[in-house]
């Protein structure tokens, strides 16, 4: 006798779900597996057929005639201004009108019409009938870049979840320039779970991966506490320091250039960032002694976001106050979102020349730096921390080891507290690095990064391919490197074949300090990127000796490697800090 599943090959994807609920239905009205039951012995493809066709037409009547025509109504539901003819028995099928209908302590369930109000504006007519024709069993529906935002949003209210994974798919799908921050304020101004934190998710890893080499123009549109969010995030995907102040200085001066940017100022709430201000009330005490207005402090939900003030009806003295709390809202993102304690004082010298930044901020981050040489200098040999942590209840230092590789959501990240380590004298140092033509790494070879100086010591990623009872798996580590040793750095986006190696100056050369101690104790993030997903990788404070290196090797890292295309790439954001 064929089997259920030989009885439904062939046949659409609505025709198979309707077979199946015919199975449902057995096995609910005989109490047993429907292959047990007395039904098997018809249990032939043609009278399979024979069923599903019945249903069909008992579906496309129960449509048209019941849903369309109104036939035989008995409960009106109105909604946002239409009324719609419906059926109790029918409504009971989905669970928000089944705890409505079905329940003595709702007053709607003795009622013959019932109103419904809706507090999201996102929530249209069409995308009502959508889930009403869907509770009649018309389970074909269109999803366009109009109706998609309607759609979840009405999905989410009747607890139709195949509506909002369909439309949370389309959109994340069609994601690109020219909507990615319609949809970004979307997201950031209504919470519909799990979906629009995917959404969410998908739109903050592409501005932290692409925001830097593709996105420049685009990034200058956000609105401002997410531009601050994401340049001055950890995740930020950016060669160093110094270029992560000229990318935020040319957006904000393109911003400032565009006469109605400053011109317009608004508080409103925020739902993403709420409980972290853009600016609290005290922030620039000790950088300005004008204080910006309209910032609230933490324990307010308003925040300072990019204006709508009509122009065309405010005085000059509002545009003058508009002004002034515009230059306040850059004053304060540069003083932030750039970690300054970690440029050379040749970098600094330039920055202040541009008067973007308070001569304040600059004369901090030297004294900061000052403050980290002379620990480091005074230590001797044996000691393993220098104290630099100096906030470790309120900073976000990993406590343990990253043990599965797995996408993590970036937008939580985000979404934590916009400057964790404002006020810490030594906040993590931070780099950026990409690796190219991974096909080309053999078995056993490594691929090296550039290498960046931080405290004493020069550190670089390195990737190495390893085979283990035949599956291939990469590796990517973070390694301490001496900076008085004479060794070569390797062009990050070449391959460890090819020329492309170049001295490296040593500490004296350079006039860097170098840290003596044999061991020092550091933790580190690695934010892994790959063409559509991102993979977080932490270190709890461990040892590192001269030269050595920890980190991770897994099929997965290889996998996702090698499928970015002919020419994989892999590009990373490392944070590490000494404790």
């Amino acid at each position: 006798m064929a089997s259920r599943v030989d009885s439904i090959q062939g046949l659409s994807r609505q025709d198979s779900i309707i077979t199946l609920q015919i199975n449902e239905l057995e096995t609910e009205y005989n109490g047993q597996s429907s292959s047990n039951s007395t039904f098997e012995s018809n249990d032939s493809p043609t009278n399979r057929l024979d069923q599903m066709s019945h249903l069909k037409k008992l579906t496309q009547a129960l449509y048209a005639r019941g849903f369309l025509d109104g036939m035989f109504s008995d409960i009106t539901v109105e909604a946002l201004g239409h009324k719609f003819k419906l059926h109790r028995i029918v409504l009971v099928s989905n669970s928000y009108f089944a705890g409505m209908l079905s329940n003595n302590f709702w007053i709607e369930q003795s009622q013959s019409s019932i109103s419904i109000q809706f507090d999201d504006p996102n929530i249209t007519v069409e995308a009502l009938t959508v889930v009403f024709s869907r509770i009649y069993g018309q389970t074909k529906m269109s999803i366009t870049a109009e109706n998609a935002k309607s759609l979840l949003a009405a999905g989410i209210f009747f607890d139709d979840l195949d509506i909002c994974q369909q439309s949370m798919q389309f959109i994340i799908s069609t994601l690109d320039e020219s909507n990615i921050i319609e949809y970004l304020i979307f997201c950031d101004d209504f919470s519909y779970g799990t979906y629009s934190d995917s959404v969410l998710n998908t739109i903050v890893t592409q501005l932290c991966h692409r925001g830097y080499t593709e996105f420049s123009q685009l990034m200058e549109k956000l609105p401002l506490h997410w531009l601050a969010r994401i340049v001055g995030s950890d995740c930020f995907m950016c060669p160093d320091e110094f270029s992560r102040y000229e990318f935020l200085r040319d957006v904000l001066c393109r911003r400032s250039a565009n006469d109605t940017e400053w011109s317009k100022v608004q508080l409103r709430s925020d739902t993403a960032c709420s409980n972290h201000t853009l600016v609290e009330s005290n922030a620039l005490t000790d950088l300005d002694a004008n204080v910006p207005k309209g910032f609230s402090d933490d324990d307010s939900d308003d925040i300072l976001c990019d204006a709508s003030m009509d122009s065309s009806k405010s005085t000059t003295k509002d545009k003058g106050e508009a002004c002034n709390e515009h230059n306040r809202d850059h004053l304060y993102v540069f003083a932030n979102a750039i970690r300054f304690c970690h440029l050379s004082f040749t970098e600094l010298k330039a920055i202040k020349k541009e008067r973007h930044v308070q001569n304040t901020v600059l004369e901090r981050a030297i004294w900061n730096q000052l403050e980290l040489e002379d620990k480091i200098v005074g230590s001797s040999a044996e000691d393993l921390e220098i104290g630099s942590v100096t906030l470790a209840d309120k900073e976000p230092i990993p406590h343990d080891d990253t043990d599965r590789i797995d996408g993590q959501f970036l937008v939580n990240v985000i979404k934590g507290p916009m400057f964790p380590y404002k006020n810490s004298t030594s906040p993590p140092f931070r780099f950026g690095i990409k690796f190219s033509n991974l096909q080309h790494l053999a078995t056993g070879s490594k691929l090296v990064s550039k290498r960046a100086y931080y405290a004493g010591s020069y550190w670089q990623v390195y990737l190495q391919q390893i085979s283990k009872n035949g599956l291939p798996k990469l590796g990517i580590y973070l390694q301490r490197i001496s900076p008085n040793s004479e060794g070569w750095v390797q062009d990050e986006s070449k391959d460890e074949s090819e020329s492309s190696i170049k001295p490296i100056a040593s500490a004296v050369q350079s006039g860097r300090y170098e840290d003596k101690r044999i061991q020092v104790r550091t933790w580190f993030q690695l934010y892994c990127f790959f063409p559509n997903k991102c993979y977080t990788l932490e270190s709890k404070p461990d040892i590192f000796k001269t030269n050595q290196s920890w980190g991770w090797r897994s099929h997965k890292l290889y996998r996702d490697a090698m499928d970015s295309g002919q020419k994989a790439s892999f590009e990373c954001a490392v944070v590490l800090c000494h404790v």
